[in-house]
């Protein structure tokens, strides 16, 4: 009695994360963001920036390449994060050790920590200027049922107040 409980303990453990791993698989791929469907916010006035995601998942490691573009100066970032909540550690182009956390239940996937961020001041027409900085966010990345369109709501902590963005992106 002991053994059989015991193997169908093993085979529903076994079973339920194979169904997890393959619904976390699904954020998997190149995104676009869809500016007429976001919501920026104040974040960037009038200018519209092109922003691409590619989630790459591998077992319950995400690799995250970011890249945003505006005003034609693009910006490019990487994050590796284990998908179980614990605590990873990488590196921008300006910080070195900023932590964040990544917790996916198969349906959503939330995304939390620090982040390097720039902001660019042109003045009278000249070079830009790019002052650097590291800011808290927490994410939570959704999928449409029919898998896509990925929405990113974003909360972020940034030198002039919390700023919230709900970012739509198509399936490249």
């Amino acid at each position: 009695m002991k053994k059989t409980t015991l193997f169908i303990l093993a085979a529903t453990f076994l079973v339920g994360g194979a169904v997890l791993s393959a619904a976390q698989g699904q954020f998997a791929g190149t995104w676009r963001l869809d500016p007429s469907k976001s919501s920026l916010g104040e974040m960037y006035g009038d200018i519209v920036p092109d922003i691409t995601l590619v989630l790459a998942i591998e077992g319950n490691t995400l690799t995250l390449r970011r890249t945003v573009t505006v005003m034609g100066n693009e910006r490019s970032s990487r994050a590796v994060l284990t998908m179980d909540g614990k605590e990873c550690v990488n590196d921008g182009e300006s910080f070195k050790g900023l932590k964040s956390t990544c917790k996916s239940d198969g349906v959503k996937m939330r995304i939390a920590g620090e982040r390097e961020g720039a902001r660019m001041t042109i003045e009278g027409g000249g070079e830009p200027q790019t002052d650097y900085f590291a800011y808290k966010f927490e994410e939570e990345y959704s999928l449409s049922a029919d898998g896509k369109v990925l929405t990113v709501a974003q909360k972020m902590a940034m030198p002039d107040g919390e700023k919230s963005l709900t970012l739509v992106f198509n399936r490249a």
